[in-house]
């Protein structure tokens, strides 16, 4: 958002226009196609293991924290070691990260281009002078602010973040079960009170693992879902 306020001081609505229709989405195809390369290994090869080698092992429903904080700006410590009998290069990360990343990053700038346009306009309208509504483009930014956690510092682009991670943790980890034989899969809710009532629905719902689940979803997250059934879903799938 600082990009947007410099680039209005400097050359006006029309430039935060163009940034935010070509510079910005570029830079967000980027920032999701390195969590996509990240995290879907990652969550892949965990899920494999867990069945060829310790399928009681506790799973990492809850343990998105390393990608949280990710930084687009540093690369892996180290290559992800891909087991015998896994191949990731049949998953369809390139496809998926392609497409992704692409569709993403459209939504999350529209909803960006729909508020800054409405700033600026009302704005004008209002005989304020740039500098005034450059002010009133940073306000909007402190807007999307949030701070609901003392241990975690929430932003509209962490919620982006979370919600990113979290669908390609799932779309991983149900391709590494599938490698490992896996053929159904069982949505969990974590059964309280913050659980939302359509996933309540799905609590113990068991499909074939390439199947769509009654809600339309494939897996907890699934982008394909609206942003009600997704955004801070805390469910997550076992497998059989």
């Amino acid at each position: 958002m600082n990009e947007v306020v410099a680039t209005f001081e400097s050359v006006g609505v029309g430039g935060v226009l163009t940034y935010l229709q070509n510079g910005a989405q570029e830079e967000w195809q980027e920032k999701l196609s390195q969590i996509y390369r990240a995290v879907i290994p990652a969550f892949a090869v965990e899920e494999f293991e867990r069945f060829n080698n310790n399928p009681t092992k506790q799973r990492r429903q809850d343990n998105f924290d390393d990608y949280w904080d990710f930084d687009e700006d540093e690369e892996p410590e180290e290559e992800i070691e891909e087991p015998e009998g896994l191949n990731l290069g049949a998953i369809g990360i390139g496809a998926f990260i392609a497409v992704q990343s692409i569709r993403k990053a459209r939504q999350i700038l529209s909803t960006t281009t729909d508020e800054v346009t409405n700033t600026v306009s009302q704005g004008m309208e209002e005989g304020l002078t740039d500098a005034q509504i450059a002010t009133g483009l940073t306000a909007l930014y402190t807007s999307w602010r949030v701070i609901d956690d003392p241990d975690r510092y929430h932003s509209r682009a962490v919620t982006i973040v979370e919600t990113e991670v979290g669908e390609a943790g799932s779309f991983g980890s149900s391709e590494g079960a599938s490698q490992a034989g896996m053929t159904n899969k069982t949505w969990v809710s974590q059964q309280d009170g913050l659980v939302r009532d359509s996933h309540v629905e799905m609590h113990n719902v068991t499909v074939p693992i390439t199947a769509t689940f009654p809600n339309g979803l494939r897996f907890p997250r699934d982008s394909a879902g609206a942003p009600g059934e997704v955004i801070n879903c805390r469910c997550f799938l076992e497998y059989s």
